[in-house]
Protein backbone atom coordinates (compact mmCIF):
# COMPACT_ATOMS: atom_id res chain seq x y z
CA UNK A 1 0.00 0.00 0.00
CA UNK A 2 1.47 3.39 -0.95
CA UNK A 3 2.29 5.67 1.96
CA UNK A 4 1.35 9.40 1.99
CA UNK A 5 4.98 10.25 1.36
CA UNK A 6 5.29 7.98 -1.66
CA UNK A 7 1.97 9.25 -3.04
CA UNK A 8 3.16 12.85 -2.76
CA UNK A 9 6.45 11.90 -4.41
CA UNK A 10 4.65 10.21 -7.33
CA UNK A 11 2.34 13.22 -7.71
CA UNK A 12 5.32 15.58 -7.79
CA UNK A 13 7.05 13.40 -10.38
CA UNK A 14 3.91 13.28 -12.54
CA UNK A 15 3.63 17.07 -12.41
CA UNK A 16 7.28 17.48 -13.33
CA UNK A 17 6.93 15.06 -16.25
CA UNK A 18 3.82 16.88 -17.46
CA UNK A 19 5.56 20.26 -17.33
CA UNK A 20 8.57 18.89 -19.22
CA UNK A 21 6.32 17.34 -21.86
CA UNK A 22 4.32 20.55 -22.37
CA UNK A 23 7.52 22.59 -22.44
CA UNK A 24 8.99 20.40 -25.20
CA UNK A 25 5.77 20.57 -27.23
CA UNK A 26 5.67 24.36 -27.04
CA UNK A 27 9.38 24.76 -27.73
CA UNK A 28 9.00 22.83 -30.98
CA UNK A 29 6.48 25.46 -32.11
CA UNK A 30 8.92 28.33 -31.74
CA UNK A 31 10.03 29.89 -35.02
CA UNK A 32 13.65 30.48 -35.85
CA UNK A 33 15.61 33.31 -34.26
CA UNK A 34 15.50 35.10 -37.60
CA UNK A 35 11.72 34.92 -37.76
CA UNK A 36 11.41 36.08 -34.15
CA UNK A 37 13.59 39.08 -34.92
CA UNK A 38 11.56 39.90 -38.03
CA UNK A 39 8.26 39.69 -36.19
CA UNK A 40 9.49 41.85 -33.32
CA UNK A 41 11.32 44.45 -35.42
CA UNK A 42 9.69 47.69 -36.51
CA UNK A 43 6.45 46.29 -35.13
CA UNK A 44 4.06 48.67 -33.46
CA UNK A 45 2.16 45.65 -32.18
CA UNK A 46 5.30 44.31 -30.46
CA UNK A 47 5.90 47.59 -28.69
CA UNK A 48 2.26 47.54 -27.63
CA UNK A 49 2.45 43.97 -26.35
CA UNK A 50 5.70 44.64 -24.51
CA UNK A 51 4.10 47.56 -22.71
CA UNK A 52 0.83 45.69 -22.22
CA UNK A 53 2.58 42.84 -20.44
CA UNK A 54 4.59 45.18 -18.20
CA UNK A 55 8.11 44.50 -19.56
CA UNK A 56 9.10 42.19 -16.71
CA UNK A 57 9.84 38.95 -18.52
CA UNK A 58 8.73 39.17 -22.11
CA UNK A 59 12.06 40.65 -23.15
CA UNK A 60 15.49 39.27 -22.40
CA UNK A 61 17.61 41.69 -24.38
CA UNK A 62 17.66 44.42 -26.98
CA UNK A 63 18.87 44.64 -30.53
CA UNK A 64 21.17 47.50 -31.59
CA UNK A 65 18.15 49.56 -32.66
CA UNK A 66 16.76 49.38 -29.11
CA UNK A 67 13.84 47.11 -29.95
CA UNK A 68 13.20 44.34 -27.36
CA UNK A 69 14.02 40.83 -28.46
CA UNK A 70 14.04 37.33 -27.06
CA UNK A 71 16.85 34.82 -27.58
CA UNK A 72 14.97 31.72 -28.71
CA UNK A 73 17.48 29.28 -27.22
CA UNK A 74 16.91 30.71 -23.72
CA UNK A 75 13.18 29.99 -23.96
CA UNK A 76 13.87 26.26 -23.61
CA UNK A 77 14.19 26.64 -19.82
CA UNK A 78 11.08 28.77 -19.30
CA UNK A 79 7.92 27.61 -17.59
CA UNK A 80 5.33 26.35 -20.12
CA UNK A 81 3.03 29.30 -19.39
CA UNK A 82 5.87 31.73 -20.15
CA UNK A 83 6.67 29.95 -23.43
CA UNK A 84 2.97 29.97 -24.33
CA UNK A 85 2.76 33.68 -23.57
CA UNK A 86 5.71 34.40 -25.87
CA UNK A 87 4.19 32.28 -28.64
CA UNK A 88 0.86 34.09 -28.30
CA UNK A 89 2.65 37.44 -28.50
CA UNK A 90 4.30 36.32 -31.75
CA UNK A 91 0.93 35.04 -33.03
CA UNK A 92 -0.59 38.46 -32.41
CA UNK A 93 2.28 40.02 -34.33
CA UNK A 94 1.45 37.74 -37.29
CA UNK A 95 -2.28 38.37 -36.89
CA UNK A 96 -1.84 42.14 -36.95
CA UNK A 97 0.71 42.22 -39.77
CA UNK A 98 -0.47 42.99 -43.26
CA UNK A 99 0.35 40.76 -46.20
CA UNK A 100 3.45 42.83 -46.78
CA UNK A 101 7.18 42.40 -46.84
CA UNK A 102 7.45 41.42 -43.18
CA UNK A 103 5.50 38.16 -43.53
CA UNK A 104 7.05 37.43 -46.92
CA UNK A 105 10.50 37.77 -45.35
CA UNK A 106 9.82 35.02 -42.81
CA UNK A 107 11.59 31.68 -43.15
CA UNK A 108 8.38 29.82 -42.26
CA UNK A 109 6.30 29.06 -45.33
CA UNK A 110 2.80 29.54 -43.88
CA UNK A 111 2.73 32.03 -40.98
CA UNK A 112 -1.06 32.02 -40.63
CA UNK A 113 -1.19 28.22 -40.45
CA UNK A 114 1.61 28.34 -37.85
CA UNK A 115 -0.37 30.94 -35.90
CA UNK A 116 -3.51 28.80 -35.86
CA UNK A 117 -1.54 25.72 -34.80
CA UNK A 118 0.06 27.63 -31.92
CA UNK A 119 -3.25 28.99 -30.65
CA UNK A 120 -4.93 25.58 -30.88
CA UNK A 121 -2.06 23.81 -29.10
CA UNK A 122 -1.86 26.41 -26.33
CA UNK A 123 -5.63 26.25 -25.85
CA UNK A 124 -5.54 22.45 -25.58
CA UNK A 125 -2.56 21.96 -23.29
CA UNK A 126 -1.92 25.24 -21.43
CA UNK A 127 -4.88 27.57 -20.96
CA UNK A 128 -7.20 24.62 -20.29
CA UNK A 129 -4.96 23.43 -17.43
CA UNK A 130 -5.66 25.24 -14.13
CA UNK A 131 -2.34 24.06 -12.71
CA UNK A 132 -0.34 25.70 -15.51
CA UNK A 133 -2.47 28.81 -15.80
CA UNK A 134 -2.51 29.72 -12.09
CA UNK A 135 0.48 32.06 -12.39
CA UNK A 136 1.04 35.61 -13.60
CA UNK A 137 2.44 34.19 -16.84
CA UNK A 138 -0.65 32.05 -17.17
CA UNK A 139 -2.98 34.99 -16.59
CA UNK A 140 -1.16 36.92 -19.28
CA UNK A 141 -1.69 33.95 -21.61
CA UNK A 142 -5.43 34.31 -21.04
CA UNK A 143 -5.21 38.07 -21.66
CA UNK A 144 -3.45 37.48 -24.98
CA UNK A 145 -5.88 34.71 -25.89
CA UNK A 146 -8.72 37.13 -25.23
CA UNK A 147 -7.04 39.75 -27.38
CA UNK A 148 -6.59 37.24 -30.18
CA UNK A 149 -10.28 36.31 -30.06
CA UNK A 150 -11.31 39.98 -30.05
CA UNK A 151 -9.33 40.53 -33.24
CA UNK A 152 -11.18 37.74 -35.04
CA UNK A 153 -14.58 38.85 -33.74
CA UNK A 154 -15.16 36.04 -31.24
CA UNK A 155 -16.28 38.36 -28.44
CA UNK A 156 -17.97 35.66 -26.36
CA UNK A 157 -14.83 33.50 -26.36
CA UNK A 158 -12.77 36.59 -25.54
CA UNK A 159 -15.01 37.48 -22.60
CA UNK A 160 -14.90 33.91 -21.28
CA UNK A 161 -11.10 34.05 -21.40
CA UNK A 162 -10.99 37.31 -19.42
CA UNK A 163 -13.67 36.11 -16.98
CA UNK A 164 -11.80 32.86 -16.27
CA UNK A 165 -8.55 34.77 -15.79
CA UNK A 166 -10.29 37.20 -13.44
CA UNK A 167 -11.64 34.35 -11.30
CA UNK A 168 -8.18 32.76 -11.08
CA UNK A 169 -6.61 36.14 -10.30
CA UNK A 170 -8.99 36.63 -7.38
CA UNK A 171 -8.14 33.16 -6.05
CA UNK A 172 -4.48 34.25 -6.26
CA UNK A 173 -5.33 37.38 -4.27
CA UNK A 174 -4.43 39.89 -6.97
CA UNK A 175 -7.40 42.07 -6.02
CA UNK A 176 -5.78 42.53 -2.58
CA UNK A 177 -2.48 43.75 -4.03
CA UNK A 178 -0.82 46.60 -2.07
CA UNK A 179 -0.69 48.52 -5.35
CA UNK A 180 -4.45 48.92 -5.15
CA UNK A 181 -4.16 50.85 -1.89
CA UNK A 182 -3.71 54.60 -1.71
CA UNK A 183 -0.17 55.88 -1.19
CA UNK A 184 -0.89 56.98 2.38
CA UNK A 185 -2.03 53.43 3.27
CA UNK A 186 1.19 51.79 2.05
CA UNK A 187 3.87 51.16 4.64
CA UNK A 188 6.66 50.62 2.09
CA UNK A 189 7.27 51.32 -1.63
CA UNK A 190 5.90 48.74 -4.02
CA UNK A 191 8.14 45.94 -5.27
CA UNK A 192 8.30 45.08 -9.01
CA UNK A 193 6.33 41.89 -8.27
CA UNK A 194 3.54 43.87 -6.57
CA UNK A 195 3.40 46.33 -9.47
CA UNK A 196 3.24 43.42 -11.92
CA UNK A 197 0.39 41.75 -10.02
CA UNK A 198 -1.60 44.97 -9.91
CA UNK A 199 -0.90 45.66 -13.59
CA UNK A 200 -2.21 42.25 -14.64
CA UNK A 201 -5.33 42.60 -12.51
CA UNK A 202 -6.01 46.07 -13.94
CA UNK A 203 -5.92 44.71 -17.51
CA UNK A 204 -8.20 41.82 -16.56
CA UNK A 205 -10.76 44.22 -15.11
CA UNK A 206 -10.48 46.50 -18.12
CA UNK A 207 -10.95 43.61 -20.56
CA UNK A 208 -13.91 42.21 -18.62
CA UNK A 209 -15.69 45.59 -18.49
CA UNK A 210 -14.94 46.29 -22.17
CA UNK A 211 -16.36 42.97 -23.32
Amino acid sequence: MPTPGSTASCSSMDTSNKIDSVRRTLYRLLPSQTDCDILTSRANEWWYLNKYLSQLSIQTGKKPDGIPTVVVETVRAWHPAAIARFLLALCLCVQQSSEGSKLKALEMSAPYAWMEKCVTTITNIVTSDDELIGTLDGLECLILTGGFQINVGNLRRAWLSFRRALNIAQLMGLHRSPANKSKRDRATPLSPEEIHRSYVYYHLLKGDVYL
